[in-house]
């Protein structure tokens, strides 16, 4: 994979251009790039502004209203919520470390099926207790910082 990203420009026409095929893109190819694992950044055209996130943040929501939806209503309220909340980046953190583990599961499961199919039947829900323990290393990590004292507040002692 290239290490220098992929530009494409955002015109004010809302059209996307790809400048490495020296073409127009739709979302759909964006997506495919996501998929293929391309390196890639979204630029306002005319400003420069770096907007790759809503780009992405566009591509979800269109897979939400075409697909089976991955996040229900409840969900999408609480993230709303979250962005007033002081847990914020704890959210993000979660949402990172989640992911990672769901993804890392799929990848075996699609590695080795009988593998894992017969690792389950021995021992079921062994990987759920593996993603609890990862969740409880990861709330137990923030509330040990949440306790820690700043350098501040030793000064004030």
């Amino acid at each position: 994979m290239n290490s220098t990203p992929r530009i494409i420009k955002k015109y004010a026409n809302r059209r996307l251009y790809d400048t490495e095929l020296s073409r127009y893109i739709t979302l759909e190819e964006i997506r495919q790039l996501v998929l293929n694992n391309v390196s890639f950044r979204v630029i306002e055209a005319k400003t420069g502004a770096d907007i790759t996130k809503s780009t992405l943040l566009l591509i979800i929501s269109e897979q939400e209203e075409s697909a089976d939806p991955v996040f229900s209503l409840e969900v999408l309220q609480h993230l709303i919520r979250s962005y007033s909340d002081n847990a914020q980046s704890l959210l993000s953190r979660y949402l990172e470390q989640s992911l990672s583990f769901f993804i890392q599961q799929k990848q075996r499961l699609n590695q080795h099926p009988q593998d894992l199919f017969q690792e389950w039947s021995k021992v079921p829900f062994e990987w759920m207790q593996e993603f609890f323990n990862l969740q409880q290393k990861m709330w137990t990590s923030d509330e040990d910082d949440q306790k820690k004292p700043s350098r501040n507040t030793k000064k004030q002692l």
